[in-house]
């Protein structure tokens, strides 16, 4: 927390610099923010939701607006009233630090905001205006005291309490005089309440407000101001800050004695709180107090740890039972504590590098109890709050490296199943992987809570949990590699029970029955799961072993209702769900109970016709995301719905605008690339950014070709997030395709030949698609869009090579996916940067060519990191290729896949040089060959 307040502090004072510079004329102002200081402080801090930290960076874009007139603009833009509370909130604090620069047309429009429909929306945005008013109140005074008296009118008591804080940063300086007064008039003239924290909020703000003949009452934050003044005089610290302690000490002492029993009890600790959270845990001060007083880091043993150990047990201790009530007593106090906590959390578990082992002990119980406490609570007003400290306990547990990302993740999803919960703390998170994380499992929540009945409800939940299981970060630990491929082989095995038209769709294949394959992937599963449970905390004597058992039972009367006509399904499937929910979290375990329960609603067989009718797939109707702005516009385009989300990006159906409305337009497929945790890792958002820009400009010169989805245009400039426009390919993908078997070698054959000549083409203009794998190819039908065929006869197919948000002329940190990513990809500081990206694209598409003619992939290994390991360690292919060099009819193919898969990016075979081998080797001769090819 401190680094991340120094850092706002940093941007706002470039800001000012900036804003000096152009009132004087000079426009060399905007280059403060092209210092490497300035431009890691706005990198680090422009996408972080924490109040404490965003108000110095809407209040640095006010500041800045008068340098650099776009950020003007986007001020205005940012007050439409068709956005949200999150827009108007930053946009407002922005438009009131204006003042400093511009007093009478800010001013007048910040009057204009406060008697808009937006403030009579969100009353919020008149108390988030103080906080741009720092530099006002000293540069324009008259017109900042004009302002801050109608602020406090318009916005109550939160109004008043940021006014407060206004007066602690500055001091001993006479602001606000009237706005002052009228705070304390108003606070004075508050009804009775029996809410014992509401009478202690009142009477601390009247104290510290009160301009009387005694002034402000002393309190920890008018020592730590005092102390700030000595320092700034040039005193000794020592009395201030001696004094700071002391009354740091008695409010923790006030905690720890005062009892619940009387009205007078509750009122001091309420203030108790409010001192500690503001003097400790709201800032730093006390601390950079102690180190410029004794010349060193008061460290993880000091004074000051032992005052958050001391506050921590006591929160710890008050918070711990859940609350079962709607009704809560004294709730502002209540707030208070929760409030107090979550700083907390992001104080104690987040000040040093490297943290001692009682605060990683604090961190493991502090994330417990919230787990349980969500677990426990019914709905209350405090709900929202208490979602929001649990995602910064995770938050903390895994940058602490307490656990790791998958059991921080699988402990709150056994401890949160509604929708609201999770987007709660999909809000609250900090980390991006837990953001993407919790956003997927609310979707799961969504659609677990419609029980419509129809036949795509089940197709949708698979989808659902695939989203969650491509949202876990790919490479980040074996343990979350673990989980994320678990979750794949559930949702691969159950799409063939949400697909299924009769039970005999369900009997044995070549790799066993589909229940089989289901019981396999959730045994793997509930092994990780139960151990990620018991290393919270959680579940610490759980080994799972129920939904092996009632599978397995469950197979045996799948068989039997086969041979003997035993329609009594119905029973047996209700037990094998219900044995899945004593290993699976919740919301897993639903998504697998309700597709098993379909099972029994099945017929034996289809009509004895032997006629079997195209099954349509119906997609999943996602939400749309919360940053979509309301007008549903990126770009010029008007989103329909979504198509997906995952760890890439998210893609939605989408019109031209002023087309909208218009059923017979065209519609398009909209990508908005992600900046998330894995990309941040490697490239600043600047550097994504920029990168977006060049490469979606090269693919301006891509031609037409039928297995290319077409280009469209992209608008790096696109608020709030940039956008790649393309052709809309309907279809499966080719990834479907292979999860059901559902091949034959003259389809492989086919698809092959027509990505290979897409991917000519692009290498004809210079550019790489740079991601090739199945998933990113689309079956087009041309007899019939978006369906699947069960006759025997297939319908030609086209593959179409879709998701060009990586494409470009250049091979960069992450490109490529694990298994059909090329050395380079994994290793660019030993192949260099100028890799050609063609090359790049023939390494991947020799790996998706074996899995064509196989149905298993090239590469394999038990984690991540052993897949990545296999492509930097091999010359001309795995192991897995050599059986392939020794088969009668394929040998010939083996060697041309082995030319593709050189580890040196400059030895291998060329895309055209490679059909033209395959088609000399003579089709004729692996088309007879029969699918899978087998070792």
């Amino acid at each position: 927390l401190p680094s991340r307040r120094l850092a706002g502090r940093l941007l706002e004072r470039a800001a000012r610099e900036a804003a000096r510079r152009a009132e004087e004329g000079d426009d060399s102002g905007v280059r403060v923010f092209e210092r490497p200081t300035v431009r890691a402080a706005w990198s680090r801090l422009i996408g972080d939701r924490e109040s404490l930290v965003w108000r110095h960076v809407a209040a640095a874009r006010g500041l800045l607006a008068a340098a650099v007139p776009m950020r003007a603009e986007e001020i205005d833009r940012d007050l439409q009233p068709r956005l949200g509370p999150s827009e108007w909130r930053r946009a407002a604090t922005s438009l009131a630090a204006t003042l400093s620069h511009d007093p009478d047309k800010a001013l007048a429009r910040c009057l204009e905001i406060l008697a808009s429909e937006i403030t009579a929306k969100d009353p919020g945005v008149a108390s988030v205006m103080i906080f741009g008013l720092s530099r006002a109140v000293e540069e324009e005074p008259e017109a900042a005291e004009e302002l801050l008296t109608k602020l406090v009118l318009v916005g109550g008591i939160d109004a008043i309490e940021a006014l407060g804080d206004l007066y602690e940063e500055h001091a001993g300086n006479p602001i606000g005089a009237q706005a002052a007064f009228s705070a304390v008039e108003t606070l004075r003239a508050t009804a009775p309440t029996d809410d014992d924290g509401a009478v202690a909020l009142v009477q601390a703000l009247i104290d510290d407000l009160d301009m009387g003949a005694a002034g402000p009452k002393p309190s920890l934050r008018t020592m730590l101001a005092a102390a700030l003044r000595a320092f700034a005089e040039g005193r000794d610290l020592g009395p201030a800050t001696d004094a700071a302690m002391t009354a740091a000490n008695q409010a923790i002492a006030t905690l720890e004695n005062t009892g619940d029993a009387t009205p007078a009890d509750r009122q001091a600790r309420f203030r108790a709180l409010r001192e500690l959270d503001a003097g400790l845990l709201q800032t730093s001060t006390l601390s950079d107090l102690i180190t410029v007083r004794s010349r060193e880091d008061p460290g993880p043993d000091g004074p000051l740890a032992d005052m958050l150990w001391l506050l921590g047990s006591w929160l710890l201790g008050r918070e711990q039972q859940p609350l079962v009530e709607k009704n809560i007593p004294h709730v502002t106090l209540r707030f208070r504590q929760l409030r107090t906590l979550l700083h907390l959390v992001d104080a104690e578990f987040g000040a040093t590098d490297e943290p001692s082992i009682p605060v990683r002990s604090r961190c493991t119980h502090t994330f417990r109890v919230l787990c349980e406490r969500v677990r426990g609570d019914t709905v209350t007003p405090l709900r929202r709050l208490t979602c929001a400290t649990l995602a910064r306990a995770a938050d903390a547990v895994v940058r602490e490296q307490v656990h790791e990302l998958s059991d921080a993740f699988i402990a709150v999803c056994w401890s949160v199943q509604s929708a609201f919960d999770l987007r709660c703390l999909a809000e609250a998170c900090r980390a991006p992987e837990f953001r993407e994380l919790f956003a997927a499992m609310a979707e799961v929540a969504l659609l677990v809570g419609e029980r419509s009945g129809r036949h795509a409800d089940e197709q949708a939940l698979v989808e659902s949990l695939r989203g969650v299981a491509e949202a876990l970060p790919p490479g980040s630990s074996a343990r979350v590699e673990g989980l994320r491929r678990s979750l794949l082989g559930i949702t691969r095995a159950l799409e063939a029970f949400a697909e299924a038209q009769c039970v005999s769709d369900l009997r044995r294949g070549d790799d066993g029955t589909a229940i089989d394959r289901l019981a396999g992937a959730i045994t793997y599963a509930a092994r990780l799961i139960a151990g990620a449970t018991r290393r919270t905390g959680l579940r610490e004597g759980f080994f799972p072993s129920s939904s092996t058992r009632g599978l397995r039972k469950l197979d045996a009367w799948v068989e039997r209702a086969l041979l003997e006509k035993d329609e009594g399904m119905e029973a047996a499937t209700t037990v094998a769900a219900e044995a899945v929910r004593q290993d699976l979290p919740p919301l897993f375990a639903e998504v697998v109970g309700r597709v098993l329960l379909r099972i029994g609603r099945l017929p034996r067989d289809l009509s004895a016709s032997g006629e079997m009718a195209r099954v349509v797939r119906v997609g999943r109707q996602l939400p749309l995301p919360p940053w979509l702005p309301p007008s549903r516009t990126l770009g010029g385009f008007y989103v329909l719905r979504p198509i997906g989300t995952g760890a890439g990006g998210s893609v939605f159906v989408a019109r031209r605008a002023e087309e909208r409305h218009e059923d017979s337009a065209e519609t398009f497929a909209l990508k908005v690339p992600a900046y998330n945790g894995a990309v941040a890792h490697t490239l600043s958002e600047e550097e994504f950014l920029r990168l977006f820009r060049e490469e979606a400009g090269a693919l301006l010169t891509l031609p037409g070709h039928k297995n290319l989805a077409g280009f469209v245009t992209f608008d790096a400039g696109a608020k709030p997030k940039p956008i790649l426009v393309m052709e809309l390919v309907q279809g499966p993908t080719l990834e479907r395709l292979l999860d059901k078997r559902a091949m034959s070698m003259p389809i492989a054959l086919d698809i092959l030949d027509g990505l290979a000549a897409g991917l000519e083409a692009m290498h004809g203009a210079g550019i790489g698609h740079l991601d090739v794998k199945p998933s990113n190819v689309i079956l087009r039908y041309p007899d019939e869009i978006g369906t699947q065929t069960r006759s025997r006869k297939a319908p030609s197919i086209v593959p179409v090579l879709v998701d060009f948000g990586l494409a470009g002329r250049k091979v960069r940190p992450g490109c490529g996916s694990p298994y059909y990513g090329a050395p380079e990809v994994w290793d660019i500081a030993s192949f260099g940067d100028r890799t050609d990206p063609r090359a790049t694209d023939m390494y991947s598409f020799s790996c998706l060519a074996y899995e064509m003619l196989t149905g298993t992939t090239l590469f394999s290994g038990d984690a991540l990191p052993a897949i990545i390991a296999a492509h930097l360690i091999h010359e001309e292919g795995p192991e897995s290729l050599r059986w392939l060099r020794k088969h009668s009819q394929a040998a010939a193919f083996a060697d041309l896949l082995a030319m593709g898969l050189r580890r040196n990016p400059r030895k291998r075979i060329g895309l055209s040089d490679f059909r033209i081998a395959l088609s000399d080797m003579g089709h004729a001769r692996l088309r007879g060959l029969s699918w899978p090819l087998r070792n």
